[in-house]
């Protein structure tokens, strides 16, 4: 069973070499602990930085280094945390750990500083989590939003709900024990408005979910279209670097490859697939069946058709790239962007009549700059002030509170027995409490803790 209350040390930068490694304490003992390592620590004053030589248990000197100490209450976990700041040779910085251990401290568990911050009330559970998001952001966007729920953005919702719901209870609960009693009389209407505020927030960060999720795991973009029409030249000129292998012999990608790329500070995950194309090939088939479900799994699909091909006699310009060459219809989304490649070769004008194509060359970069543009304009970008929720669990809590503070409000107004909106309420309570941590079970932070890195 692991103790929240020790002292624990872990190295909170990256493992390798550096100019700098930080080593961070934290506990009640932290700083005693950590002056039997850090010559000189003990006069440190608390948030000042100051130089100390690391020695080891004989009293030898290994490296001059800067520490600060933040006394408790004031420091992020609650407790007394003291960081190291020395020297980044892997060496050094294995040498002082081993050191800390020796004189009472303990190795940190994954995620255990922000745990302790939890349980010390410094952090909601959301926060908490928000944290991990932050380390783990791929993107600017992404970053910004985890700041914001690291600063308490939908935290402040949720508590102004659990005050909500908590009041209406006690209210309740007090008119059905205690009839005999003056209570204060609260009208239903004021009941029914309170709880329609709180829905009213809920049901707008539950909807806030479904652009949230791409802010996290990114925005999907298939690139699909009939073999040789360069798809495969196309993904790694968006890319930046070759990531397909592309030849001359049509189908040659028969599965699909994935690569992600920054555009407007969102993440795009761009999938280049198999020609599609009616074949006896048992292998090309099920690439075009993969390709296929790609692009209806996709929120935005880049048609590419071979801008130097002879268009065919029996098709219109405009049902080439829509219909005469594509065995499947096209997800139907306005958003989804016809591309004529090879434009460094088209020599006739049969695609001109394409308005809303984007003509490029996926060899020289023509049009690329473009396209991007479009790609960007096509996809959700936050403004600075959104924050969404991006947590799946988050989701789910919310819309368990929604269910039940929605269930209570009828039954208030048909007139139900108040206990049984009491027990809808309690239902909300309780998926409010999953949500910000007050209810949470040990095996629910287990799971959310152990995906954090160590020293954090």
């Amino acid at each position: 069973m692991i103790s929240f209350t020790d002292t624990i040390a872990a190295l909170a930068t990256p493992i390798g070499r550096g100019a700098i490694g930080v080593i961070r304490l934290s506990g009640n003992d932290a700083q005693a602990v950590a002056a039997k390592v850090c010559a000189g620590l003990d006069k440190v004053r608390d948030r000042v930085i100051a130089r100390v030589s690391l020695t080891d248990s004989g009293g030898a000197a290994f490296d001059d280094a800067l520490a600060c100490v933040m006394r408790a209450p004031k420091s992020y976990t609650g407790q007394t945390v003291v960081e190291i700041y020395a020297h980044g040779s892997p060496a050094i910085l294995r040498h002082t750990l081993d050191q800390l251990y020796k004189m009472g401290a303990r190795p940190a568990e994954a995620g255990e500083f922000t745990r302790r911050a939890l349980l010390n009330g410094k952090l909601d559970l959301m926060q908490a989590e928000a944290v991990g998001d932050l380390i783990g952001a791929d993107t600017p966007v992404s970053a910004r939003n985890a700041l914001g729920h690291l600063r308490g953005a939908i935290s402040r919702q949720a508590a102004e709900i659990w005050e909500t719901v908590t009041a209406v209870m006690a209210h309740v609960a007090a008119e059905v024990d205690y009839p005999e009693d003056d209570i204060p009389n609260l009208s239903l209407d004021s009941i029914i408005s309170s709880l329609d505020k709180s829905a009213k927030i809920l049901q707008k960060l539950v909807d806030s979910y479904e652009r949230g999720r791409y802010i996290k795991e990114g925005v999907s973009v298939a690139i699909a279209g009939p073999p040789n029409a360069g798809k495969s030249s196309l993904f790694n000129a968006l890319l930046g670097y070759d990531r397909a292998i592309v030849t001359e012999i049509a189908g040659t990608t028969r599965d699909s490859l994935e690569g992600s790329v920054i555009i407007g500070g969102m993440q795009v995950i761009l999938h280049d697939t198999a020609g599609l194309r009616d074949t006896a090939d048992i292998i090309e088939a099920e690439g075009v069946r993969r390709s296929k479900e790609i692009m209806e799994n996709a929120q935005l699909v880049l048609y590419v058709i071979d801008g130097s091909a002879t268009l065919p006699r029996s098709a219109s310009a405009d049902a080439f790239g829509r219909q005469a060459t594509c065995p499947v219809a096209l997800p139907q989304n306005p958003q989804n962007l016809l591309v004529v490649n090879k434009a460094d070769l088209l020599c006739r004008g049969d695609y001109q009549s394409h308005a809303d194509a984007i003509h490029v060359s996926a060899l020289t970069g023509q049009g690329l700059d473009k396209l991007t543009d479009e790609i960007k304009a096509r996809i959700y970008i936050p403004d600075s002030d959104e924050t969404f929720v991006t947590n799946a669990r988050h989701a789910y809590a919310m819309g368990r509170a929604l269910e039940g503070i929605t269930s209570a409000r009828q039954a208030l107004l048909d007139g139900i027995p108040p206990d049984v909106s009491l027990g809808e309420l309690e239902i909300a309570l309780d998926a409010l409490g999953e949500l910000t941590g007050k209810r949470v079970n040990e095996a629910v932070l287990e799971q959310i803790f152990e995906k954090f890195c160590v020293g954090k």
